[in-house]
C-alpha cells in the first residue's frame, strides 16, 4: 500500500495498544514519522523497547488520565 505518507509527521492517541498500535505500526511502514500517546505508560514502554525501529513510532508520550 503505498499511501505517500513518507517523511509527514502523525500523531496516533491510544497508539500502544490494538487498533491505535496496529494504524502507528502501519503509518511506520509507510515512511511516516509516528508519534504516539497513551493513558497506558507500561504498553507505551513496552512498545518502545519491542519492536525493531523500524517498525516503531518515533516517540510515546504517556497522557495523563483526567
Amino acid at each position: 500500500m503505498d499511501l505517500d505518507i513518507r517523511g509527514l509527521r502523525v500523531l496516533v492517541t491510544a497508539g500502544a495498544n490494538g487498533i491505535g498500535l496496529a494504524i502507528a505500526r502501519a503509518f511506520t511502514r509507510e515512511g511516516a514519522r509516528v508519534h504516539t500517546c497513551d493513558v497506558d505508560e507500561a504498553a507505551l514502554a513496552a512498545l518502545a523497547a519491542s519492536d525493531p525501529p523500524s517498525r516503531r513510532p518515533n516517540a510515546t508520550f504517556p497522557t495523563a488520565r483526567p
